[in-house]
């Protein structure tokens, strides 16, 4: 090949891949697209076209080699978290209950009165992403809300199927409610935050909290980002309306996540995902006609989110019974599936973000309905935004308007829910 045309294939291909990055078509209605196409640029960049080359270069589907993708969680030994050089807090490693943690603590917690506590249970679908992965993230939570924050390395699947990661983010919360002190936190301010899957064991953690009270205080809120809390209907509005809309989270990708924590193996994601995706996980006897129904019933929805803008697939094949069988008492598990609890009053006050143009959008609106109906204080974020808006993947300057719109409600929440009574 000539010098000229070797210039010229490669000016093809830094063309073709600068296209790539920097156009993603967006939903008309998606509020600030200039802030929205930086975070998916990034997106592109770190997430989605790594998944794509390694597909091009025959090295599987990405749903069926999530386990390379996955990063060690840092030892106290190795280096430091980024936001250690910020700074701003004191910003260090430390093992709870045999689990990686990085504590974010205030330079005056030494003088300081105790601070209150703010666990953070990270995204990634129960599979993939670390503490370090939200470094940044919850270290501005630290700072907004004045409390001593922990962001836990919970084990992931498929290695640790469910339910190893509620386990551990129980273990982790119940550790600091008695041992809070130790940090330099109140343990009668304390409260759990996640977003995703990392919202959907915030959920359940504060879901068994309540219910199964120890020797320790109780939670005082919790914060539920875009959080995944069904696997029983992956048809509702928000599945079908938002399905491709963007290329960070699919509905194929949710029921793919969802089937490798449930245990249905690594080698087999992306058949699972489109399995759970068409709803034949689970007969349709099961998800219509079971007391569990009542809990994704579309009429619970606020009236706009009722009827789906897209016709959800035709099912033209039974359920796979032998899925069905495997799962079918864990998918209706609270600590698998929060919306699935019979009862979820007592719980502490609660904030969730629903963004519209996120898939798991109903999950949270429907869980917020259930919990006001309980008696539970409720507020929701209903932004005109997507999945990982709320996720710092750039500069402050270019951090979309919904994500940080997201994040200072996050932050006003939780000051309001630990002062002092």
């Amino acid at each position: 090949m000539s010098r000229r045309r070797l210039v010229l294939v490669l000016w093809m291909l830094s063309v073709g891949l600068l296209s790539y990055l920097l156009y993603t078509p967006l939903p008309q209605d998606l509020e600030d697209q200039f802030g929205a196409t930086f975070v998916m640029v990034v997106a592109k960049l770190v997430l989605i076209l790594p998944q794509k080359t390694r597909e091009l270069l025959g090295q599987g589907l990405y749903l069926n080699n999530l386990r390379k993708l996955q990063s060690q969680p840092a030892c106290e030994a190795s280096w430091s978290p980024v936001t250690s050089w910020f700074g701003g807090l004191n910003v260090t490693r430390a093992t709870i209950e045999g689990l990686h943690v990085i504590v974010y603590k205030h330079w005056d917690a030494e003088d300081a009165p105790l601070r209150p506590g703010f666990i953070y249970f990270h995204g990634g679908g129960w599979v993939i992403a670390s503490a370090d992965s939200y470094d940044w993230n919850v270290y501005d939570f630290a700072l907004c809300t004045g409390s001593v924050a922990i962001s836990v390395d919970y084990s992931l699947a498929p290695q640790h199927p469910f339910p190893a990661a509620f386990n551990d983010a129980l273990s982790v919360t119940r550790h600091i409610l008695r041992h809070g002190r130790k940090f330099g936190i109140d343990a009668t301010r304390v409260g759990v935050a996640g977003d995703s899957t990392g919202g959907n064991l915030a959920a359940a953690t504060a879901l068994h909290v309540a219910k199964t009270p120890l020797d320790h205080p109780l939670l005082r809120y919790q914060v539920l980002i875009c959080p995944m809390l069904q696997a029983l209907d992956y048809q509702l509005p928000s599945y079908s309306d938002n399905d491709g809309l963007l290329p960070i989270l699919t509905t194929k990708h949710a029921g793919g996540y969802a089937s490798i924590y449930l245990g249905l193996g690594e080698g087999n994601g992306d058949a699972h995902g489109e399995i759970f995706k068409s709803n034949r996980h689970v007969s349709v006897q099961f998800r219509t006609k079971s007391k569990y129904a009542a809990y994704i019933n579309k009429t619970n929805l606020p009236e706009k989110y009722r009827t789906s803008e897209r016709d959800s697939p035709m099912m033209h094949e039974p359920h796979n019974e032998t899925v069905f069988q495997r799962i079918k008492h864990l998918v209706v598990d609270p600590r698998f599936s929060p919306l699935m609890a019979d009862d979820v009053s007592g719980l502490p006050r609660t904030h969730i973000v629903a963004q519209r143009f996120d898939v798991v959008r109903d999950d949270g609106l429907l869980y917020a309905k259930r919990l006001r109906d309980a008696g539970v204080e409720t507020s929701v974020h209903t932004g005109n935004g997507f999945h990982i808006d709320h996720i710092k993947l750039t500069p402050e300057f270019l951090h979309s308007k919904t994500g940080a719109e997201a994040i200072d409600g996050i932050c006003r929440f939780v000051t309001n829910a630990v002062k002092q009574d």
